[in-house]
This record gives C-alpha cells, structure tokens and sequence, in this order.
C-alpha cells in the first residue's frame, strides 16, 4: 500500500513538473516572438531592413537570442559596423526593458555578447554586389567579434564524366561562382568604440537609407 502510494507522489509530481516546465517554455517563447516582432517593426521603419528570421537557445531559459535582418542596399565597413551596432545595443535594451520576460532570462540584465545579429545586404533582384562591399555583417564568437563578409567571384572547374548510355566523354568545364570570403573581423567592444566615438555630428545609418 505503502508503495503504491509512493509511486502515484512521484508520478503526480513527475507530471506538475513537466506542465510547469512545458508553461515557463511556453511563456519564454511567447515573449521572445513579442519583443522581437515589434522590433523587427520599428527597425524596419526607421532603417530599411526586413526580418527574415528569428531564434532563441533556451535550455536554462532565454540564453541567446537570433534576429536576421536583410537590407537592399550596398554598404561599406564603416555603414555596415554602424548598423550592426546601433541595431544590436537597441535590441538588448529593448530586452532588458520588457519586465514579463525577464524571470524566463539565464542572465539579467541581457548583454549585448547575447544578441546574435546578422544583416544581409543584397541589390533589388535580390543576388549580391561584388564589387568589394560587405555582402554581410554578423556577431561572431559567441558576440565577442564582428564579422564582415563580402562575394568574391572565382573560377571553378568541373570535372568531365563518360556518358555510358550515349558512350561520349563530357569534358572539363570552367565556371565562374560567386562565394563568401571574409572581408575582416573585429571585437565587438572595438567596434563599439567607434561608433560611439563618432560624435554627434556624425552623419547616421538611418539618415543614410534609401540613398
């Protein structure tokens, strides 16, 4: 009888467990979709860019959260470092301003090392300049440094096969193929300095959209 007793405390317990975990899931994602979608809104007014995805890594609650953004427009390391970091530090504190989620956070207050932002930069037909501008800016180990990545085009040879139905040898073939290479890498707090040391008269991102 004992037992028995023992075994339904553990179920009953085994099951209030897992529906309050289920709900703190539910509840830290809900609120997660809520800040990132009003500011995928706000940031799309004021800059241009378009949200085309979103994540989170939450094993022990909200940990990292990913927002990739698109701009269809060329940049340069300087606009391309600006950008990433105005929309980057804007995030975090948008984060740490919004009370529900906070008891759901790993750490509080959020730091910017955990907004994973990457911007893609592409002209209206949606393929990618290649003329040595940034083609993407991303955080980069785990949101210590910045990466700039451009497209390069490079020849590519691709290897001749026998036909055995037709009995005829397809020959080599030289290809040109656009590919990422990377442009630079910097530390986050590096490029923070300079954009925050521009001073107010620096001519900003924003003001720079649509040109």
């Amino acid at each position: 009888m004992i037992g028995k007793v023992l075994k339904t405390s553990v179920l009953l317990a085994l099951i209030f467990f897992g529906s309050m975990t289920s709900l703190h899931a539910g509840l830290s994602e809900r609120y997660v979709t809520e800040i990132v979608d009003s500011f995928a809104r706000e940031i799309e007014r004021e800059y241009g860019l378009t949200c085309q995805a979103s994540g989170r890594r939450m094993p022990r609650g909200v940990e990292t959260i990913k927002v990739r953004f698109t701009a269809e427009r060329r940049a340069t390391v300087d606009e391309a470092r600006e950008l990433l970091v105005q929309v980057r530090e804007r995030f975090v504190q948008r984060v740490n301003s919004h009370e529900k989620i906070r008891p759901f956070l790993q750490d509080y207050p959020f730091t910017s090392d955990k907004v994973d932002i990457k911007i893609t930069f592409h002209k209206p037909d949606n393929t990618y300049y290649s003329d040595g501008s940034v083609t993407a800016v991303r955080s980069a180990s785990r949101g210590k440094m910045i990466a700039y990545e451009g497209i390069e085009p490079q020849k590519k040879v691709i290897f001749g096969t026998i036909d055995v139905v037709k009995n005829i040898v397809i020959p080599d073939k030289l290809v040109q193929e656009e590919v990422f290479v990377q442009l630079l890498r910097e530390p986050y707090q590096e490029a923070l300095y300079l954009t925050q040391g521009k001073g107010k008269e620096a001519t900003t991102v924003a003001a720079k959209v649509g040109r």
